[in-house]
């Protein structure tokens, strides 16, 4: 008689299936978004963290190829690693059934002088980065192209090419890091391109 009175009382003890599950769902919902703002926090960081290395090593070479007196220049040698070299030299491509092969950057490691290595995430771009070179400078192009990014002392000037720039991928995503000289700078300066949202200082 008791419980049946508290019953239609409406009093009850616990929750029911379906508040649960809305319950279950939105935390499920909350945590999602939580994640995806983790995993952008970490692209952005370490797509900065390459931007900031790969300008620092190349202002680097440059140094050493003015305290050497000594034309040094650099080479891609897997997706991750670049490499410095003095006494390297383009090898043009040879003809071969009508068609001409790509030149060659010809180093030899016993010249080697220093070297760099991005880390796990990242991975260089050696074709182009979109939006870096103005169209109205033709001296622009990647430093990792053969013959392109030799460092050639100059009395005052930094020794980086004319322009020019180094630039990463972060994973297989639209975020890249970038070591940025342009015409008008004598300094190399780090750039990054998140998503494909242009490119920024920070």
């Amino acid at each position: 008689m008791n419980r049946a009175y508290k019953q239609s009382n409406g009093a009850k003890k616990g929750f029911t299936l379906i508040e649960l599950l809305v319950v279950v769902a939105i935390m499920g919902i909350l945590a999602g978004m939580s994640f995806a703002g983790f995993q952008g926090a970490v692209r952005n960081n370490r797509v900065k963290d390459a931007a900031l290395n790969l300008t620092a090593f190349l202002e680097r070479v440059a140094a050493k190829a003015s305290s050497m007196s000594e034309p040094l220049c650099i080479k891609a040698v897997d997706t991750k690693t670049i490499k410095v070299y003095s006494g390297c030299t383009v090898q043009e491509g040879e003809e071969v059934d009508g068609s001409k092969q790509p030149d060659q950057l010809v180093t030899n490691e016993d010249n080697l002088v220093d070297s760099f290595a991005l880390e796990s995430t990242m991975n260089l771009v050696t074709t182009t980065c979109a939006g870096l070179c103005s169209s109205s400078d033709n001296t622009c192009g990647n430093w990792l192209s053969v013959g392109k990014g030799v460092f050639v002392p100059k009395l005052g000037l930094s020794a980086a090419p004319a322009s020019g720039y180094v630039c990463a991928r972060y994973g297989s995503t639209n975020s890249y890091a970038a070591a940025f000289k342009p015409k008008e700078k004598n300094i190399v300066e780090p750039l990054i391109n998140i998503e494909g949202s242009g490119w920024d200082n920070e």
